[in-house]
Parts: C-alpha cells; structure tokens; sequence
C-alpha cells in the first residue's frame, strides 16, 4: 500500500538503531538540535506502539505456500524499548524538552500496551529517564517541571498487579 511516510519496521533493530542514532547525534553539542531528537522520538514511539499491539513474533518466517524460509529470535517489547530509550535516556535527559518528550511517549505506549509485563517495562524507563534528568538538569525549574510531568503521568503505569507496588508520594514505580 501506498503511505504518506515510510513506516520504520522496529522489528529490525538496525532501524531501530539508527533512528536512535540520528536523534543522539541531533543532541551533540556541535549541533544541538533537540527537535530532530524530538522527531526521532515520535516516530520510535510510533513503531514501538505497533509492536506493543501484537501479539508477539513469531521465531519462523514463512512463505505464501507455508514453507519455512527463515528462523529468526523474534524481538520482545524489552528488547525494543531498552534499544530506544537506553541511549536517548542517556543522551537526552539533559535537555527538559527531550525528556518529557521521552515520558510522554513512555505514557503514550503505557496506555497502549496490553500487556502488563508491557507496562512494567514502560514504568521503569520512565522512572529511569526521571532520575537521569533530574541528576543531569543543571537549570533547577527544568528539573521542577520533569518532576511535575512525570508524576503527571503515573497513573497511566498502573496495572491491576503494580497497584499494590505504587507507594504515593514515592518518585519510583515498581
């Protein structure tokens, strides 16, 4: 099918990695460009999304007449996001823009996501880029607002499960 923009196919983590990449250099202080990195993030958002909604990978890869053609190790949500969020997370957090940008794609996956294994993931990258940003931050009302949205966007990690594992007035979920 025809389609305005190409959709990245996270399933391969080489695009996956290279949209990371372009965003982190985006971050590089010679070019200082958060709003690439902000784009970068929307579309692995977007891609991460898909994958949330499936219900999984298969490892064996088959052809229209249902002949195995290729086994492959499927990739797990956790794969995924850890390969978007671990270098934005340790790039970006230093930036206030990029990193509620950063939350808000983890609540927006959050709300998506079905799986509460999905959402426990979610959570805890969330409370990663919280803690990264807040030691990385210089500019204190930076800090203050990152803070503020992300305590925000909490109830939209809770699951029947984590409720009982979610301390108020605590800054990390479980």
């Amino acid at each position: 099918s025809i389609r305005r923009q190409r959709q990245m196919c996270i399933r391969d983590s080489f695009c996956t990695r290279q949209l990371v990449e372009v965003a982190v250099r985006a971050l590089s202080p010679g070019i200082n460009d958060p709003f690439t990195a902000i784009a970068c993030i929307d579309r692995l958002r977007a891609s991460l999304g898909r994958l949330a909604e499936r219900e999984g990978t298969q490892a064996y890869r088959s052809d229209e007449q249902g002949h195995v053609r290729v086994v492959a190790e499927p990739i797990t949500f956790s794969d995924a996001s850890a390969v978007a969020f671990g270098p934005l997370r340790e790039y970006g957090c230093g930036n206030s823009l990029v990193t509620i940008s950063l939350l808000n794609a983890t609540a927006q996956l959050a709300k998506k996501a079905d799986r509460a294994e999905d959402k426990r993931v979610l959570a805890q990258h969330a409370a990663q880029i919280a803690e990264t940003a807040s030691a990385m931050l210089l500019d204190p009302t930076g800090r203050d607002e990152v803070e503020a949205h992300y305590q925000k966007l909490a109830p939209f990690f809770v699951t029947e499960n984590s409720a009982s594992e979610i301390h108020s007035g605590e800054r990390k979920w479980k």
